[in-house]
């Protein structure tokens, strides 16, 4: 990981706003295909970022039951789409450049 993304708080990672606009940026700029952010970015930070960088939510977001495992498409506004997915219940949360499957 870019220590630029991330600070150490009390031993542990946390992602700052300025951390997640660089990745979602790097994406923009072909610089990234996918990150992982793991347990130490929200959804909700992710959401704003994305939403601040004029993407556009292509569908409903969906989960596959009691562990709220999801995932929701968006669009970049270079036009490529990207699947961002996780877990509500354990935690998780990455985004990933959006492979059609034939």
């Amino acid at each position: 990981m870019n220590k630029f993304i991330e600070t150490d708080l009390h031993n542990g990672k946390h992602y700052t706003y300025c951390g997640v606009m660089n990745v979602i940026a790097d994406l923009e700029n072909n610089q990234l295909t996918e990150f992982n952010f793991g347990d130490f970015v929200s959804y909700s930070l992710l959401r704003r970022v994305l939403e601040e960088r004029n993407w556009k939510e292509e569908d409903d977001m969906d989960t596959n039951g009691w562990e709220l495992d999801f995932w929701v498409t968006w669009k970049s506004p270079t036009g490529k789409s990207y699947t961002v997915s996780g877990c509500f219940v354990l935690g998780g949360l990455e985004i990933r450049k959006y492979d059609e499957i034939d």
